[in-house]
């Protein structure tokens, strides 16, 4: 007779497959949550650029109106292609960091090369907007870091060449501000982040203990059922074979 096995004891077979299941569902959690905060940036970066295409011919320079609503117009295009993607599909983190850092360098080619053109005097403002945007959508703390560095140099390269150093200094603390704002926004959101996939994987615990005990109180039923069963079976066999003896005198 074989031994009876410990229902407490974990079952070898699987706790493999549930730890699996465990980690794909944090992942696709992760997943989505990195595509919903892509999603509604490029919408937000269609539409700012939307309005700064339609408002360069009136307030940029002549020389820098054609280049600058180009460069708009492309912003725009990729924006919305992004944005539509993320509706239909759920990118991963990965694919999330990449599309981010691209339209932020993307971004920060057209405040740059409108500050070149002496068409934006407010650029060192507008590189510190895009520091703390791309800072806000980036749920890697390398990425959020890589792109901060990028977007820090580029600007500093800019600011040496155009700016009189009468300015450096003010524009320097600008983005020094910014910076910080952006590392709050960050942790934040990060915080926030895994916040959330505490809550659902708790959930998720519960809703298995809750499914565990159905199930122990479902085979808890079915074996008193079956002793029942077995029992009115005996009684009944008893009865019979009590009957056929009384017959039998």
């Amino acid at each position: 007779m074989s031994p009876a096995r410990d229902r407490n004891a974990p079952d070898a077979r699987s706790a493999p497959t549930s730890l699996a299941a465990r980690l794909a569902h944090l992942e696709g959690d992760l997943d989505r949550i990195a595509t919903d905060g892509l999603r509604p940036a490029m919408m937000a970066v269609a539409l700012l650029f939307t309005v700064f295409a339609i408002a360069t011919p009136f307030i940029f320079p002549e020389p820098s109106q054609i280049p600058c609503v180009i460069y708009d117009v492309v912003l725009i295009a990729i924006s919305l292609a992004l944005y539509l993607i993320c509706r239909r599909t759920t990118l991963s983190p990965r694919q999330v960091h990449i599309a981010g850092t691209a339209v932020s360098l993307g971004v920060l080619g057209n405040i740059l090369m409108s500050g070149a053109m002496g068409a934006n005097p407010l650029f060192s403002f507008c590189v510190g907007i895009l520091l703390i945007a791309s800072a806000g959508t980036m749920l890697s703390a390398v990425w959020a870091l890589a792109n901060a560095a990028i977007e820090i140099v580029a600007w500093a390269v800019m600011a040496w060449m155009i700016l009189p150093a009468s300015e450096i200094q003010p524009n320097v603390m600008c983005m020094a501000a910014c910076f910080a704002v952006a590392f709050i926004v960050h942790v934040s959101r990060n915080v926030a982040t895994v916040r959330i996939l505490e809550l659902r994987d708790g959930d998720a615990k519960r809703e298995r203990a809750l499914q565990q005990a159905l199930a122990e109180a479902d085979e808890a039923r079915r074996e008193l059922d079956r002793k029942v069963e077995e029992r009115t079976a005996a009684l009944r066999n008893e009865l019979e074979e009590r009957g056929r003896l009384e017959e039998q005198r």
